[in-house]
């Protein structure tokens, strides 16, 4: 006898699962939540700390199972005005 959950059992954890995104994005709604702003004030957290910090925790935490990818989409537009753009691709690829 093989291991499967049960079809019904396996629709209510989509059903659940279906409930907890719908009522996240309604949490999100209502709070009036926009991801351009979010993302404008994460760049400026990271401005703020440095391209020291960002590129040693760039480095670092892909260890802990960051993907790399989160550090990769925002290096350029954190750092390019700071450090000029060769320079953060130079940074990215060390």
């Amino acid at each position: 006898m093989e291991n499967r959950p049960s079809p019904v059992k396996l629709a209510l954890v989509v059903v659940v699962l279906l409930a907890l995104a719908l009522a996240g994005f309604w949490w999100l709604k209502i709070h009036d939540f926009s991801v351009r702003y979010a993302t404008e004030d994460g760049i400026k957290v990271l401005q703020s700390a440095g391209p020291g910090v960002f590129f040693t925790a760039m480095a670092l935490v892909p260890a802990l199972g960051c993907p790399m990818i989160a550090f990769t989409l925002t290096a350029g537009t954190a750092f390019a005005g700071q450090l000029g753009l060769p320079l953060v691709l130079v940074y990215c690829g060390l």
